[in-house]
């Protein structure tokens, strides 16, 4: 097995995997308080896709989008990773928060959106990419990642309501390298995530 495959497949920047792929290029698309054209696939999961998208002055962001056909948990899934990204994505340490919109079709069906800042790479593109040339994150870089994910782990556990994650990998843990000296590591992906209330022993047996 070649090095690179060690970590599994780094979905980002793939090409079309469908017809239909060609038809989302350029097309405009309006959530609650902006309006962006999608330019083209970033990743695609077991039920949504996320694009790269842009606003009128070239600003670049990140758009996930799911449709919903008559099942009520995802569709509740989906607007409790809403609220919690919108609340919590002040800390430098989880996907900053942009803007959504949760439509209904004619047919039943709703339109999931979430738009988030884009971030350009992940540790899992990281890892990958130096296994290519036999070489492996230094202690400090791991250390890094390390401590930001606790970081980030802390303010959801320490929230007013309560968030598990339930989804920590590195595929979901991106690198944001605007403007700083030393890059940042950020969590992402809430579509699993849960919200929960009780007593402290309560959560410690419901994280386990």
């Amino acid at each position: 097995m070649p090095l690179a495959g060690l970590f599994g497949k780094e979905k980002e920047r793939q090409g079309p995997s469908s017809s239909n792929e060609k038809d989302v290029r350029g097309a405009v698309i309006k959530l609650q308080h902006n309006t962006v054209t999608l330019e083209r696939k970033l990743a695609e999961g077991g039920f949504a896709i996320v694009y790269l998208a842009s606003d009128k002055n070239g600003r670049q962001y990140a758009l996930k989008r799911q449709f919903i056909s008559e099942d009520e948990r995802q569709l509740q899934a989906c607007k409790r990773e809403c609220q919690i990204i919108s609340s919590l994505s002040s800390h430098k340490n989880i996907v900053s928060y942009v803007d959504h919109l949760i439509t209904q079709g004619r047919d039943g069906v709703y339109d999931y959106m979430l738009l988030t800042a884009y971030y350009r790479t992940s540790v899992l593109a990281l890892m990958n990419e130096r296994l290519m040339s036999s070489r492996c994150l230094s202690a400090k870089e791991v250390l890094s990642i390390f401590c930001d994910m606790c970081e980030a782990v802390a303010r959801l556990h320490h929230s007013q309501t309560p968030v598990i994650h339930r989804d920590l990998k590195v595929e979901n843990i991106l690198i944001d390298d605007r403007n700083r000296d030393a890059p940042v590591f950020v969590l992402c992906d809430f579509g699993s995530a849960t919200t929960k209330r009780g007593s402290i022993a309560t959560l410690v047996d419901q994280i386990q």
